[in-house]
């Protein structure tokens, strides 16, 4: 949904990937080329799908991925033959620090997060063979964590799915804020109808059983930066100190 606003808001996406379907009937905005990159990347780290990798610090500088990182470096010299664009990959949490070292210095990130509860039932609905949801909501909070850790200290917002279901102008605006651009009225509309399909309350998440704690504390600390009570990169800091 966020991909495809900012594509109507004039940047290039890649969408070549798969597509539109049931799921999606707007398409996912993504491009093949990127997302067999960063799974190679994942599965190079001793990752997979299921199991996100711990990669090690300074991994990016190894000469062991000195292909990939040319490899990212001709995918983004493609890119900026355009005003402006947007990559989308949920992998990117894992393998932004690679891609950091060959993207321009003014990117700006978008960081998506909606309930988890309601990320793990989409998941089980795509997924045709056994799935485990305690699983599911491991892999939620590492990307989750690490899409905050690898954009500290970058030009950033945090959009939370249920913000922009309450709220979806304001939350236009943010994204038109960030990208220097004027906002459009009503482009939300376009995208917000038929996207809706797992709506858990927050209520619903806290009383599941396979969610660990750990994915309970981190989505609740990012609720919290609505009212500013907290800030992400305060998030970010308590994350960067635990184990």
């Amino acid at each position: 949904m966020i991909a495809g606003i900012v594509s109507r808001l004039g940047c290039f996406i890649e969408n070549d990937s798969r597509p539109p379907d049931e799921h999606n009937p707007m398409g996912y905005f993504e491009s093949k080329r990127i997302q067999d990159l960063n799974a190679r990347l994942i599965d190079r780290l001793d990752g997979s799908g299921r199991r996100p990798p711990k990669a090690p610090v300074g991994w990016e500088d190894r000469s062991e991925f000195s292909k990939e990182k040319e490899r990212a470096r001709s995918i983004v010299e493609d890119y900026e033959g355009n005003d402006s664009w947007c990559m989308k990959d949920d992998r990117f949490s894992i393998t932004l620090p690679l891609w950091k070292r060959v993207l321009p210095r003014e990117v700006s990130y978008i960081v998506c997060v909606r309930n988890p509860l309601a990320v793990v039932t989409s998941m089980k609905e795509m997924t045709a063979d056994e799935f485990d949801s305690q699983m599911a909501f491991r892999v939620w909070s590492a990307y989750t964590k690490h899409a905050i850790l690898n954009t500290q200290q970058e030009k950033r917002i945090l959009m939370l799915y249920e913000e922009f279901q309450r709220d979806p102008g304001s939350q236009v605006k943010r994204m038109c804020d960030l990208l220097g651009v004027e906002a459009k009225l009503g482009l939300e509309a376009e995208f917000k109808q038929n996207l809706s399909h797992q709506q858990p309350s927050l209520r619903d998440f806290l009383d599941e059983g396979d969610a660990p704690t750990e994915a309970k504390l981190l989505y609740l600390a990012l609720l919290a930066t609505l009212s500013r009570t907290i800030t992400v990169d305060e998030v970010g800091r308590s994350l960067d100190r635990s184990p």
